[in-house]
């Protein structure tokens, strides 16, 4: 049975983020659209490769039997929607090791002679959602443009997925004036229409 998988890496269940992944899930439920979740912090996902988990990547092999359960999902899935703050202007480990960890040759891409070849074509859509004390223009025009320039046209293209938007809380930590509880409606909103 098909379903939006929702990648989620943050620490604290009661950050803003945590509220984001509520939201998502409840527009996700409001349209009736069945979601699983991984949150990689209580999984306890270590996104680092240990020694042995390092000999067995050219063949695209684990010893990390999270791995083997996010594949499943991730085969399963028809959506995808990663939900991640940013620090230090990229993803959190844990989010990023979710991609160097799970995505693996042949399985998710493999090499051709004009570069990779994603082979998660099965997910039609996907979702980035971040949130960061930087505001978005401040990420694409100064940061090196990490979400749109190196994880969404790079990464997420590499693996096959296509139709990715970007939404991004910037200024997360200035309060005032209702504007969290905005985008928690606009997001609840959007989930709803992405699980449609």
């Amino acid at each position: 049975m098909s379903h939006t998988l929702v990648v989620y890496g943050h620490p604290y269940d009661k950050s803003f983020n945590h509220a984001i992944l509520e939201a998502v899930t409840a527009g996700l439920g409001k349209a009736g659209k069945k979601y699983k979740v991984i949150d990689l912090h209580v999984d306890g996902f270590d996104p680092n490769y240990s020694t042995e988990e390092l000999s067995l990547y050219k063949d695209g092999g684990t010893a990390d039997p999270l791995v083997t359960e996010y594949q499943k999902l991730v085969d399963e899935a028809d959506s995808l929607i990663v939900l991640s703050p940013i620090w230090w202007s990229y993803l959190m480990p844990n989010v990023k090791g979710f991609f160097d960890k799970v995505m693996k040759k042949p399985w998710a891409y493999i090499d051709t002679k004009t570069g990779l070849k994603g082979k998660l074509q099965h997910i039609s859509k996907s979702w980035v959602i971040t949130t960061a004390i930087a505001p978005k223009w401040y990420l694409r025009l100064f940061a090196g443009n990490p979400i749109k320039g190196t994880f969404i046209s790079t990464v997420m293209k590499s693996l096959g997925l296509r139709n990715v938007r970007w939404t991004h809380f910037g200024q997360i930590n200035k309060q005032g004036g209702g504007r969290h509880e905005k985008f928690l409606r606009e997001i609840r909103e959007q989930a709803e229409k992405f699980g449609g």
